[in-house]
C-alpha cells in the first residue's frame, strides 16, 4: 500500500491507497476549510471533526472521481448551489452533525451535481426548539439515490422535497425525530417505491392514523 502526507495548510491529511484508489484521512485536524491541494485521484475524502463552518463556491471541484465524502461533526451551516460542482462520480454523502437548518440552510439546487448519488446522510442536524413547520430542501434531481437518512421535525412538509420523483429511493431513516402526529398526510408527498423505514426515538403525541404509511404499497 503506497503510503504518503500532504500538506493541506495547517496541518496534514494521510493519504492511502494507490492511484485512482487513494482515500484522504482529514479527520479531526482543525480544518477550517476544505483542502485544495490533496491529490485530484482520490475517490475517499473524510473531513468529519473539524472546524468547517462554510464551504468555498467549487470547493471540490479538483476532486472529480471522489466516491465518498464525509463531512460529519463540523459547524456547517449553509451549502450554496456550488457547493458540489464536478462531483459527479460521488455516490455517498454525509453531513450529520451540523447545524444544517432543513428550512434555510440549502440552496434549492444544490444537489443538482450529484447525478450518481446513492447513500445521503443528514441526520442529526435539527434543532428541537423549532416547533414550526419544516420545509425539506430539494431532492429533486438525485435520480440514482436509494437511502436517504434526515431527522424528522414535528410538523414536516415534504410538498416541494421532490422526493416523489426518486424511484430509486427504497429506505428511509429518521434521527432525531420530534414527529407530533402521525396523519394520512405525513408521507402524502414520498415514493411508492420506500420498502425500509426507521423512526429513533419519535415521541407521538397521538394515535397515528389508519392510512399513515398508505403512500408505501408495501407495509
Amino acid at each position: 500500500m503506497l503510503l504518503d502526507y500532504v500538506d493541506s495548510g495547517f496541518t496534514s491529511c494521510r493519504i492511502t491507497g494507490k492511484a485512482k484508489a487513494k482515500f484522504a484521512d482529514c479527520s479531526s485536524r482543525g480544518l477550517q476549510t476544505v483542502p485544495m491541494d490533496l491529490p485530484d485521484d482520490i475517490v475517499k475524502l473524510d473531513l468529519r471533526r473539524n472546524s468547517i463552518v462554510t464551504i468555498s463556491a467549487k470547493a471540490f471541484i479538483r476532486y472529480r472521481i471522489l466516491q465518498v465524502l464525509i463531512l460529519d461533526e463540523n459547524r456547517i451551516a449553509y451549502l450554496e448551489e456550488t457547493t458540489f460542482t464536478g462531483l459527479t462520480k460521488l455516490n455517498q454523502l454525509s453531513m450529520l452533525e451540523n447545524n444544517l437548518d432543513l428550512n434555510a440552510s440549502y440552496h434549492f439546487n444544490v444537489f443538482s451535481p450529484l447525478v450518481s448519488l446513492k447513500i445521503l446522510n443528514i441526520e442529526r442536524n435539527i434543532n428541537k426548539t423549532n416547533g414550526g413547520k419544516v420545509f425539506y430542501p430539494f431532492f429533486g434531481e438525485l435520480h440514482n439515490l436509494s437511502v436517504l437518512a434526515v431527522d424528522l421535525s414535528i410538523y414536516p412538509v415534504f410538498k416541494n422535497s421532490g422526493l416523489n420523483k426518486l424511484t430509486k429511493l427504497n429506505t428511509l431513516k429518521f434521527d432525531y425525530c420530534y414527529l407530533d402526529k402521525m396523519t394520512n398526510k405525513t408521507f402524502s408527498d414520498m415514493p411508492a417505491t420506500v420498502v425500509n423505514i426507521t423512526f429513533t426515538g419519535c415521541i407521538i403525541h397521538s394515535v397515528a392514523e389508519a392510512n399513515f404509511l398508505r403512500p408505501f404499497p408495501f407495509f
